[in-house]
């Protein structure tokens, strides 16, 4: 009925589906990268460590004042809302050093914490983290955009070419590609090294 109604009322009038539901669908394709599973799992199994005993969290932070890193808290990684990795993957980072030391001292407990400790001391997988946040922020702003109850076509194609435009000159352009600061934002993760604790 409202469908006929809008056709005899206005005819010329472009149907187009949920911006925010295709966008979020099309991003969704990214989380079946190798990578992106590899990450995400990741996160995932570091949140359920932190989760299910109220006594790790005050643990770490203690922990983590002694490293010298901030003890943050991490908040769940939202399985449909792929850019959620975002703001987790930056906690990983800022607190890989005292998350590496944490899961050494609790990896005889459990193979969960083992797996974990496994993922963080992988040098090929902790060197890739940074290394895709300039495409989370990217892509984030995108989201950000289609999430709004005002969404104008137009605009929604100008943001769409601005974020290729972005992500071919972080990845592709052989003259600027990987020039991005936040590439060696995190550098330092890179260059821990603790005798106790061989990196792979």
């Amino acid at each position: 009925m409202i469908t006929q109604t809008r056709e005899q009322t206005t005819p010329y009038l472009i149907d187009v589906h949920c911006v925010a539901h295709r966008t979020n669908l099309v991003v969704l394709v990214l989380s079946k990268l190798s990578l992106v599973v590899c990450i995400g799992g990741m996160l995932q199994s570091l949140y359920i460590f932190f989760c299910h005993s109220p006594k790790k969290v005050p643990e770490f932070v203690t922990l983590a004042k002694i490293l010298e890193t901030k003890g943050l808290k991490l908040l769940c990684n939202i399985k449909t809302r792929w850019i959620s990795m975002l703001n987790p993957l930056k906690w990983l980072l800022i607190e890989h050093k005292s998350l590496v030391v944490k899961m050494y001292m609790d990896a005889p407990k459990s193979k969960l914490v083992q797996d974990n400790l496994d993922l963080l001391c992988d040098l090929e997988l902790v060197q890739g983290l940074p290394c895709i946040l300039p495409m989370l922020e990217v892509v984030h702003t995108l989201i950000k955009y289609v999430q709004r109850q005002d969404v104008f076509i137009c605009k929604f194609l100008d943001i769409v070419k601005s974020t290729r435009v972005e992500l071919y000159s972080l990845y592709v352009d052989p003259f600027c590609k990987y020039d991005d600061p936040t590439f060696n934002e995190f550098s330092i993760v890179h260059e821990q090294h603790n005798e106790l604790l061989p990196l792979t």
